[in-house]
């Protein structure tokens, strides 16, 4: 089936729920998809896309090229089917407020770029082209792979 018309649309939780129910009111069938990124509302002849923020092609490509190196690389399958600690160091897990006279906060330029290459996750040609995109569009490509 191929779609007509298509617009994207911040998103408006009123104005989708509006959609929603016009299209019910009407006896039409439509499909409403939720992701992390974005709602598509799906009818017969369109396509409403809503999304909270619109990302550069530069961070799907990247999504893309970190997915395809994921399912090249060996170490994916044995970090998936390893046994690793999920402990949170926060008051959830019952870590006790204190008070210290001193505190170090370390902020590690590119962090997950490098992780992922250092652990053969990636290859040479998708870190550098992580690290050329700045923080802002590498943070979201990288991001999108925790759902995978």
């Amino acid at each position: 089936m191929k779609k007509q018309n298509a617009a994207t649309m911040f998103k408006n939780p009123q104005l989708q729920e509006s959609i929603i129910r016009q299209y019910k009111e009407a006896g039409l069938d439509c499909t409403v998809k939720h992701s992390n990124y974005n709602t598509q509302i799906i009818g017969q002849e369109s396509v409403l896309k809503f999304v909270q923020t619109e990302h550069s092609i530069r961070v799907f490509i990247a999504y893309n090229k970190i997915v395809k190196d994921l399912k090249a690389s060996d170490r994916t399958v044995e970090i998936l089917q390893g046994d690793w600690s999920t402990e949170n160091f926060d008051s959830k897990n019952g870590l006790k407020p204190c008070k210290l006279n001193s505190v170090l906060n370390l902020d590690i330029t590119s962090a997950y770029p490098y992780c992922l290459f250092i652990n053969k996750l990636i290859t040479l040609d998708t870190f550098n082209y992580l690290m050329q995109l700045p923080k802002n569009e590498r943070l979201p490509a990288i991001g999108m792979i925790a759902k995978k």
